[in-house]
Formats: C-alpha cells, sequence, structure tokens
C-alpha cells in the first residue's frame, strides 16, 4: 500500500509509521464486522473514529510551484493550527498537556464530525490519496477545561518519508491526527505524551494557510 506524501522507502519505514498504518488497517476490519453485530472494544484512536463512509469529495491535486512561492508568504509567528484533546480523556482528571513544539500531525480528509472526536477519512488510505503533514512551530497546552487552543505550525518536509507538499490551504478545511514528535520517530517518547502520541488521541485543524516548510533531519 502506497502513501506518497508520507511513507518512506520500503527498505527504510520506521516502527512508528508501520504501527500507525497496522493500527489503520484494523479499523477497516474493525468497521466492517461492526456491521455484522456488537462492536468490539477498540483501544486505539485511528481505529476508534475512521470511517470507510462513502467517499468524501476529492481534494485538488496541489501545483507544487504556485503552492511553494505562496508558502513563503504565509505570516510566520501567527496562530495557525488549532490543536484538541480527544474527549475520550475527559473521563480522568489528568493534569494539564503541554503538546510541545515538534509534534508532527498528518491529514486524515475534510473535516468531519466533532472537533474532539473526528470521522478520519479510511480513504486517505488509498494509493494516490493525498496527505499534508505539519509540525508545531510553538507548544500549546491543553487541559480538561480548555481541551483545543490555536498555536503555529509549519508544514513538514521529509525527503525519507516522502513529505513533499509545502502547503496546506484552509480552505481545503483539512483534519489531522498526532504520528509522532520530531527527534521521535525511531524511538518514540515513553512519556505521557508519547503514549498519547502513540494512540492518536491528539487532533489538529487549521486556521489559516501553513507554510514556511520546514525540512526534518533524518533520525537513521
Amino acid at each position: 500500500m502506497t502513501r506518497p506524501t508520507s511513507r518512506r522507502r520500503a527498505d527504510r519505514v520506521p516502527a512508528r509509521l508501520t504501527s500507525v498504518l497496522a493500527a489503520s488497517i484494523f479499523l477497516l476490519a474493525s468497521a466492517s464486522l461492526s456491521a455484522c453485530g456488537p462492536k468490539a472494544v477498540v483501544t486505539n484512536a485511528a481505529a476508534a473514529t475512521a470511517t470507510n463512509a462513502a467517499a468524501e469529495p476529492a481534494t485538488p491535486p496541489p501545483d507544487i510551484a504556485a503552492d511553494t512561492a505562496a508558502a513563503a508568504q504565509t505570516p510566520k509567528d501567527r496562530p495557525n493550527f488549532r490543536v484538541c484533546l480527544s474527549n475520550s480523556l475527559d473521563a480522568t482528571d489528568s493534569p494539564p498537556l503541554t503538546v510541545r513544539a515538534g509534534a508532527i500531525f498528518e491529514s486524515w480528509g475534510r473535516k468531519k464530525g466533532d472537533e474532539r472526536n473526528p470521522s478520519l477519512d479510511a480513504n486517505m488510505l488509498a494509493p494516490g490519496s493525498i496527505r499534508y503533514v505539519v509540525v508545531l512551530d510553538q507548544p500549546v497546552t491543553l487541559s480538561r477545561a480548555t481541551p483545543c487552543s490555536e498555536t503555529v505550525a509549519q508544514t513538514a518536509l521529509s525527503a525519507p518519508y516522502q513529505w513533499t507538499l509545502p502547503l496546506v490551504r484552509n480552505s481545503l478545511d483539512q483534519q489531522f491526527q498526532v504520528i509522532g514528535v520530531d527527534g521521535h520517530m525511531a524511538f518514540p517518547l515513553t512519556d505521557r505524551l508519547g503514549d498519547l502520541v502513540k494512540r492518536g488521541l491528539i487532533f489538529g485543524y487549521p486556521t489559516a494557510d501553513i507554510g514556511n516548510p520546514r525540512t526534518l533531519k533524518d533520525e537513521d
């Protein structure tokens, strides 16, 4: 299965992204089985929230040259990305969480459902799907009282992961899910943030065009 904007070459796929893809495939099986009987308990957020319902309108193919020029003109240090904790965390009275700068989010199609429990578009797993990747430039602190807050993000570029899209236009109305932290893709964090990243329980939404692309280092 090929994911042009997010997968590494076949011989260099890190364990973190392999596990994300496996969980996403598991979600499709779970969604299919749920039509035949009681729903199984699912612990991974991607598996719990993605859907293989009718396809959303196709995202137009990006014009890389035009987007590169536009990305260079987007304002710096201006909030452009709304980050939310999953509402499944409301059952516990946990302390505030700081989502650090460097947290990486990948798109899952057009926004659909509640921003704290979105319906992730499983069609994004299809070959040729357009996936955008952004990285937080500034940290954001979230809590039960303030589960969503706006911060600054940049588009993320990486040759090994084949992340090549320099601009996310706000008009595309995309939804994102956390997939990792810069500098900790090969060896994921083991703290509370690392756990929520592993479980995919942090979501994000552009509130303005996101550009100023950052090229991420290769951790190998």
